[in-house]
């Protein structure tokens, strides 16, 4: 307030005016100090522990396990204890505990289990036991405007319940080309420890998840990005209700036109999104897409970056039709997609399981054992013998093992596994606080995967 106080001081000054009086400083504090009492008690701070390598710490070629804890914040979205946190945060946790630090000294530090993960737009769903915890609510991150004041909440380098004060430096930063995500770019101090925390506005709704910054002396340089509302909101619809994201699909492959490629295809314009391909008889063929169209419009809106294509495709739900203009040489031509569900590899699969043989409760995971049979239709892989990961449950998830679908199980603990029984064999064996060794492979590189039993 200090600061605010200063800089309204100064530019009055500056710009020949009268400074505020006194009396409309001190209702501004109150109003911020207000707003900071009510937004406190719905964000955690969130304590995890987990295994790493030596190769992660840096240490090449060591293979060793160690123990490592961590700390990130979280935010209260439903009084029934769903809170909403950064998935990097909790990602490979064995342990998470929750600490309302906002709520007072006597409210103990409590279990955390997770409900889903979304490594794609780095958000994660917790759920602690108990209800009417006080809660925040979700507002529009569209509403944002450059210069309005938000206020980021969190435990910025383990100092629990601290609040930051900044304005909105762009409502809608990229970062980087591959990214779909436009992020909301704010001064407002954010340091390590603030990452999962509230991003409100003033009139206390949440409108981001602090995410991570850009700086070269490691700390807060004013240049912070939170993941948006609008897209926190539908994520964790998602994640509570199918433990994962549901993102929509048509069937293209797209780029960013550049003025070389325009040059090369003929291209009166410069700019724009041209489709690379179009997958046979997928939505988009079936809907009369073609490879080299320049989309013009979708659903009305014009198209002006790939980022924006993908996001409205990822918005859209199963069965919605996208209406869409394209340029075809020098035709303009509409058409209209059907939306699907973008294609999950458990999808793949699904035929070949049963909860019955296939579940392996401990882990979460549902495995299809490789025999000569099936290897040719489940993948290339290193082996022709191993476990592939079906499908992820959320359903007795007691920790964020990082296997996902697609995986392929080769041993644990320096033991091969060839069938779901050994597997279930070998961990029935371990005891709490085991350290556990999963050898995998993923994405034709073979790996480690290291945790603690619990």
């Amino acid at each position: 307030m200090r600061s605010f106080a200063l800089i309204a001081l100064t530019t009055a000054l500056v710009g020949g005016q009268t400074p505020p009086p006194a009396s409309d400083l001190m209702t501004f504090s109150q109003s911020m100090r207000a707003l900071s009492r009510k937004v406190s008690p719905c964000v955690v701070e969130i304590v995890v522990a987990k295994y790493s390598t030596g190769e992660e710490e840096g240490t090449k070629g060591t293979g060793l396990l160690r123990r490592q804890r961590g700390s990130g914040s979280g935010v209260f979205v439903d009084g029934a204890g769903y809170i909403v946190t950064n998935a990097h945060v909790v990602s490979s946790a064995y342990s998470i505990k929750v600490a309302p630090r906002g709520m007072g000294p006597e409210v103990q530090a409590m279990d955390a289990k997770i409900v889903g993960i979304d490594r794609e737009s780095d958000l994660a769903v917790l759920k602690v036991e108990g209800k009417n915890y006080p809660h925040l609510v979700f507002g529009r991150s569209d509403l944002l405007e450059q210069g309005d004041i938000v206020l980021a909440f969190g435990s910025p380098l383990g100092l629990d319940n601290s609040v930051s004060m900044g304005v909105v430096s762009s409502p809608g930063r990229t970062v980087g080309e591959e990214n779909p995500i436009s992020y909301i770019q704010t001064d407002a101090a954010i340091n390590p420890g603030n990452s999962g925390g509230a991003l409100v506005n003033a009139a206390g709704q949440l409108v981001g998840i602090n995410s991570f910054i850009l700086t070269q002396s490691g700390g807060s340089e004013g240049i912070g990005f939170a993941i948006p509302s609008n897209v926190v909101r539908q994520a964790y619809r998602q994640i509570r209700a199918y433990g994962g994201v549901r993102r929509g699909m048509i069937g293209i492959a797209a780029q960013n036109l550049t003025p070389l490629l325009a040059k090369g295809l003929a291209l009166e314009t410069t700019s724009g999104v041209i489709l690379s391909d179009v997958e046979p008889e997928g939505p988009a063929d079936k809907g009369g897409l073609q490879s080299g169209d320049l989309i013009l419009t979708m659903d009305g809106v014009k198209v002006r970056t790939l980022r924006q294509v993908t996001m409205e495709i990822y918005r859209k739900r199963k069965g919605d039709v996208m209406k869409m203009t394209v340029l075809r040489g020098k035709t303009t031509v509409p058409v209209a997609v059907t939306v699907t569900e973008e294609e999950a590899e458990h999808d793949k699969m699904s035929g070949m399981v049963t909860m019955e043989n296939n579940l392996v409760t401990r882990l979460s995971a549902l495995l299809i054992a490789l025999t000569k049979d099936n290897v040719g239709t489940l993948g290339n892989f290193r082996h022709e013998y191993g476990l592939v990961v079906a499908a992820r449950s959320a359903e007795g998830l007691k920790q964020d093992i990082d296997i996902a679908v697609g995986d392929v199980i080769y041993g644990v603990n320096g033991m091969i596994t060839t069938t779901v029984e050994s597997l279930r064999d070998a961990l029935d064996k371990l005891k709490p606080g085991d350290a556990v060794v999963l050898q995998l492979e993923r994405a034709q590189q073979v790996r480690f995967v290291a945790f603690e039993w619990s």
